[in-house]
């Protein structure tokens, strides 16, 4: 990957993740018509296959992020073509985290994930951490998702502590630029800034923040006196899609 990722691999990734929620997400995920006497492992179960997909735009935009398309890094694919791409992950993304916050949220004011195998602690964790770079509000779902987690698995909270720490500081560089409007791609091939988070000038590629998928080390300089990340070592409407209605289950 030091080269980039090949554009035909970026391509048939994005078709696939379609192609899979057109063929399956109905019928595994969280439907529209929801029971509202859904139990624990009925609600649990549609809820993980719902988030397992949607975090996975989430991981996709990471790695688009951090190793950039081989073909652009060589000159060989035209911009309008890379900036499409990399909107498209993005706002794909963006729905995925916004989605797996909102089934943290009904999984919460349950109190199910107190007694939930672990199963959604990455998509929850992975949603929040993407939500807290881009300073929006719903990560405070996550953040408590991940204390409810908690109860069970120790390092939820560490995990916790760090989410709020990493949105703190996205909102500090917001409110220190109030005159930037965000971008809906996170172009760092365009913008030459080769992997520097378009928002608050994090750095990927050495940022704690997203080495919950790739292995970088150390802090960046605009988080500087922040804890280190527990994976280290082991405006906001909502832009929900309106095919995927706010759920919620009975106690």
């Amino acid at each position: 990957m030091s080269f980039g990722i090949p554009l035909q691999v970026l391509q048939r990734a994005v078709e696939e993740l379609r192609n899979w929620k057109e063929k399956y997400l109905r019928i595994v995920g969280v439907p529209d018509n929801y029971q509202a006497n859904w139990d624990f492992i009925a609600a649990v179960s549609a809820c993980t296959c719902d988030a397992q997909y949607h975090v996975m735009w989430v991981i996709l935009h990471s790695a688009l992020d951090e190793f950039n398309v081989r073909e652009a890094k060589k000159g060989s694919m035209s911009l309008t073509t890379l900036h499409e791409l990399e909107k498209q992950v993005f706002e794909e993304a963006l729905q995925g985290a916004l989605r797996i916050s909102g089934l943290t949220s009904v999984l919460t004011s349950n109190g199910y994930l107190r007694l939930d195998p672990n199963i959604l602690h990455f998509s929850t964790y992975a949603a929040g951490m993407f939500l807290a770079r881009y300073g929006k509000v719903e990560v405070k779902t996550c953040i408590q998702g991940l204390e409810q987690y908690s109860f069970a698995y120790e390092e939820a909270h560490e995990q916790a502590k760090w989410m709020q720490q990493v949105y703190s500081s996205s909102m500090h560089q917001i409110h220190q630029r109030p005159h930037s409007v965000l971008s809906t791609s996170s172009s760092s091939i365009a913008s030459g800034s080769n992997g520097v988070h378009p928002q608050n000038g994090i750095d990927l590629a050495s940022s704690p923040v997203d080495v919950v998928y790739i292995n970088g080390t150390g802090t960046p300089s605009n988080l500087t006196g922040l804890a280190q990340t527990p994976y280290l070592e082991s405006p906001s409407d909502p832009m929900i899609d309106p095919k995927y209605p706010p759920i919620s289950f009975g106690h």
